[in-house]
Parts: C-alpha cells; sequence; structure tokens
C-alpha cells in the first residue's frame, strides 16, 4: 500500500512538473510567448498551452474575445506584475449571425480565471453582451477575484433576447464564483443553473436580477446551489431569485434592490419570475442569516413550497 502511495505521488508531481507557463504582455513582440519573450495578444498563448498550462497576462488593456476551447482542460488564466489585466470586448465574433458579444467563453472543463478585468465598453449595444460564458459541459470552472463591467450606453440596452449577463452558466455543473466585482448595466450580473458555489461576491446596479439561480432543462436541473455573503445591491428587480431546488442561500446583504431582496419562484409569484422560469417553483430552500435594506418589494418572498425561511 505505501508503495502505491508513493507511486501515485510520484505520477501526481510529474503531471504538474509538466505543466507550461506562457506569458503576454501589452508591450510584447514574440509568438512563442515565453517569459524572456512574451506575446502581445492573450488568444495566442491559450492556443499555444495545452491542459493544465498557465496564462500570465501582464498590466494593461488588451482587446480581444477570448475562446477557451474543449482541448484545454485545467488551463489556468490569471494576472502577474503590478496592475490590473483588462480584457475589454473586441467586439465579439466577426460573422454578422454571431447575437452575441462574449468577452470569455469557457469551453473547457476546471478551467480556472483569476484576477482578472473584464469588459464591454461604452457605446451603442447591438449584440447581447456576456462578460463569461461557461458552456454546457465546462464542469468545475473557478473565477475567482475578477472585475466584470458593463459600459453601454443609449435607449436599447438589450438589442437581442435573451440579454445580457455578467457571468452566464449553461448546462455546467461545481462551478465556483468567488471574490469577483460585478458592476455596470448588465441585465442580470450572475445566472448560474447548478451545483455552483457563489460566495463572497459584490454585485451592483443589474438592471433586473443581481443573482439568478434560472431554472433550466435537464439533465441539469436548477438546484443544490451554495450562495452565500455577497452583497447585492441596487438591481432594477430582485437582489437574488431562485427558480430550483436544494438551494442555501445564507448571510447575504441584500439592499436598495427595487424588487425583492430574495424572491423564491413559484405560482402566484409578483412580478412573475424572470424567463426562462416564469413558472419555475422553488423547493426545499434555506434561507437564514441575510441582512436586508430598503429593498421596494420586501424582503424574502416565498412562493414556493417546503423552504425554510429564518
Amino acid at each position: 500500500m505505501n508503495r502505491l502511495t508513493l507511486l501515485a505521488g510520484a505520477l501526481l508531481l510529474a503531471g504538474q512538473a509538466g505543466a507550461a507557463n506562457f506569458y503576454v504582455d501589452r508591450a510584447g513582440a514574440g509568438n512563442l510567448c515565453s517569459a524572456e519573450r512574451p506575446c502581445a495578444r492573450i488568444q495566442t498563448a491559450i492556443s499555444l498551452a495545452g491542459s493544465r498550462d498557465t496564462v500570465h497576462i501582464g498590466a494593461g488593456l488588451y482587446r480581444e474575445n477570448l475562446i477557451i476551447g474543449t482541448d484545454k482542460t485545467g488551463l489556468v488564466l490569471q494576472n502577474y506584475g503590478m496592475g490590473e489585466a483588462i480584457i475589454e470586448s473586441a467586439g465579439g465574433a466577426r460573422e454578422p449571425e454571431a447575437a452575441a458579444d462574449i468577452i470569455l467563453d469557457i469551453r473547457a472543463a476546471e478551467v480556472r480565471i483569476l484576477g482578472l478585468g473584464l469588459r464591454h465598453p461604452g457605446g451603442m449595444a447591438v449584440k447581447r453582451d456576456i462578460g463569461v460564458y461557461v458552456r454546457p459541459g465546462a464542469n468545475n470552472v473557478t473565477l475567482r477575484n475578477l472585475r466584470i463591467e458593463r459600459r453601454r450606453r443609449g435607449a436599447d440596452l438589450e438589442p437581442t433576447r435573451p440579454g445580457s449577463r455578467g457571468i452566464l452558466v449553461e448546462g455546467a455543473a461545481g462551478v465556483t464564483i468567488k471574490n469577483n466585482d460585478l458592476i455596470g448595466n448588465y441585465q442580470d450580473h450572475i445566472q448560474v443553473p447548478t451545483g455552483g458555489l457563489l460566495i463572497n461576491n459584490v454585485v451592483d446596479g443589474a438592471t433586473r436580477v443581481g443573482i439568478v439561480v434560472a431554472e433550466t432543462a435537464e439533465p441539469l436541473a436548477a438546484e443544490e446551489n451554495l450562495i452565500k455573503a455577497n452583497a447585492v445591491s441596487n438591481s432594477g428587480g430582485d437582489g437574488i431569485q431562485i427558480q430550483g431546488d436544494n438551494t442555501v442561500v445564507q448571510d447575504n446583504r441584500l439592499v436598495r434592490n427595487r424588487g425583492y431582496g430574495i424572491h423564491l419562484c413559484g405560482y402566484g409569484s409578483s412580478p412573475a419570475c424572470v424567463a426562462p422560469g416564469e413558472t419555475a417553483i422553488a423547493k426545499d430552500t434555506i434561507v437564514k442569516g441575510n441582512h436586508f435594506e430598503s429593498n421596494v418589494q420586501g424582503d424574502v418572498a416565498d412562493f414556493g413550497a417546503n423552504n425554510i425561511v429564518r
């Protein structure tokens, strides 16, 4: 047994030692993305990197729309050095039929995004803006210490339906969203389906809902999320909206939201919960230890079934 343990440890260390590092810098001129000759584009480094590798991004402004493909399992993107690395949308996919402007499109599992800024700039919205899109099957992704901001202006902030999202998780389980700041005028700042950990995020100024656990089609139901110690303020509707089952909503701070602080959806919800869960019923949800202040429609609305509100 001891020999097997030692062998397993040796294999693990060998795998870790094989992970490569790639470097990006605004002043970079190389095409190998090495520490000595960093490249200037983040997507170049992502293309060179393999599974479990790390892309180190230097401070500065990068105008790109990034895709992390399905073959990049465990890839890490992180800020390094002094100052903030900001990725500003360059407008999304160029094809006219591509209706979404996605800054960071994650298609691989176990990806980690750490310490970066993501921004939709000022100007008119022409597509569906998404800061981070975690696609179906991209399980166990970690988003930590990010600043995600939308600065759009004009009369029509949502020219395509469904609307903009700061973080959109669809069909992916086990996603950790922790210590992030989401600000500006995304319609919903965070939308998740199942199995997520949403901890210690600052969510301010969503035009509709700050955090929504959205009803989705099987096999991933909207259930088993932990939403803890988040600060959600100034949403145009609810601060936190729950459409699914078995969620714990604990120790959050809900302030000055124009809907409910926390809305447990169900038949008779007034106003109706947002799409896709207009007729969803929140079940077996625990709401405890939350702080409420000046939420226009009230602190907690329970239209669901078998929920515990303390």
